[in-house]
């Protein structure tokens, strides 16, 4: 009798076991998705309006844009070796954007205006580049790391985010096809963690 209750209490501890490892790996995985909300962008946030003088001195809105418009974004630093690594595919991006109507095109530097106006010249980039007025807006973007390549609505809405390494045409064209019909698409933070530079906020 007692060793019947003893397998019966057994068999009860190894359900509730198995119970709570599944409920555990469900926690882990909504922790580990809200976590990696909470550090990258992702479609379907909002992000802040702001104004910013560019290298060439014009004064522009980023964060939104009128009649439905929408803003192809590029945040990078100028140490990060990925950033440089992205340029050719940022180049076709920017390039193949102008043809559609409403849509801007902006680099975000995260680095000095002395640095950031260095590299430009360096690599002859063809799209207008703007520093964050307040540092505390890349931490708001989610653009501690980069590179960081990001599409958004006329309201400030993200239709798109990719974090890390920006290649391939199977980039650009996913990134055209959203560009093109203003549609928000859910796309992983990162495709390869290693392809990222961390800069700290103050």
């Amino acid at each position: 009798m007692r060793r019947g209750a003893l397998s019966a209490a057994l068999g009860v501890a190894l359900v509730l076991v198995v119970i709570l490892a599944r409920q555990l790996g469900a926690w882990r995985a909504r922790y580990d998705d809200l976590n990696r909300r909470f550090q990258a962008p992702h479609a379907g946030m909002y992000v802040p309006t702001f104004e910013a003088v560019t290298l060439a001195g014009d004064t522009v809105k980023v964060g939104s844009a009128a009649d439905g418009g929408r803003q192809l974004l590029f945040f990078l630093t100028t140490t990060c070796p990925y950033c440089v690594q992205s340029l050719q595919g940022w180049r076709q991006l920017a390039g193949a954007a102008q043809s559609l109507n409403g849509v801007a095109v902006f680099g975000v530097s995260l680095d000095s205006l002395r640095q950031t106006r260095l590299y430009a010249e360096r690599h002859k980039l063809a799209f207008p580049v703007l520093l964050f007025p307040e540092p505390k807006l890349a931490f708001i973007y989610r653009a501690q790391r980069v590179p960081v390549t990001m599409v958004l609505d006329s309201a400030g809405r993200v239709l798109y985010s990719r974090v890390g390494l920006f290649e391939g045409h199977s980039s650009v064209d996913s990134m055209l096809a959203v560009l093109a019909s203003g549609a928000r698409r859910e796309v992983a933070s990162s495709v390869d963690p290693s392809p990222l530079r961390q800069r700290r906020v103050p």
